[in-house]
């Protein structure tokens, strides 16, 4: 992102860019190695790399990075765990580091994933019970293919 000034008490302005590829130097840099100009930066960008050039702020610039065909990231997420990402220090506590930032801020309900663990419980006796009374029936239906055959037979043969 090329940063550049209208005189040294100006306020910066930004050029927000991407581009799916690497940059050669000579992309953003005259023959004499000063940042070209921004409308000399933007063509080149945006026809020959197949870029995007001219967000108009920053958050515009990272919703369009978040989306799935970029770097696909939640923004709210990424702002939370980017600083410490980047800090360079050594974390050695995971649970802390999970807890404070991975997580959802809400610590869980613990009433709930006690209904919850009782429901699944409850769910996996049924299913059980289930798988019995389905084992018992293809007996009885197997019982009853022998009998209805061998009426057939009597029947037949008399």
């Amino acid at each position: 992102m090329p940063i550049q000034f209208e005189s040294p008490t100006a306020q910066p302005s930004y050029v927000r860019f991407h581009v799916p590829g690497r940059m050669e130097r000579n992309a953003f840099c005259d023959v004499n190695g000063a940042f070209l100009g921004e409308e000399e930066f933007r063509t080149p960008v945006k026809h020959e790399l197949n870029g995007d050039v001219g967000y108009t702020s920053h958050t515009a610039f990272q919703a369009e990075m978040g989306v799935h065909r970029h770097l696909h990231f939640e923004d709210a997420q990424m702002r939370r765990t980017l600083p410490k990402a980047i800090a360079f220090e050594l974390d050695t506590d995971d649970q802390n580091f999970i807890r404070g930032f991975v997580l959802e801020p809400n610590p869980p309900n613990v009433a709930n994933t006690q209904r919850s663990l009782t429901a699944l419980r409850a769910a996996e006796k049924r299913v059980s019970e289930l798988n019995e009374q389905q084992k018992h029936l293809e007996a009885i239906s197997a019982e009853n293919e022998k009998y209805q055959k061998a009426v057939r037979e009597v029947a037949l043969l008399g």
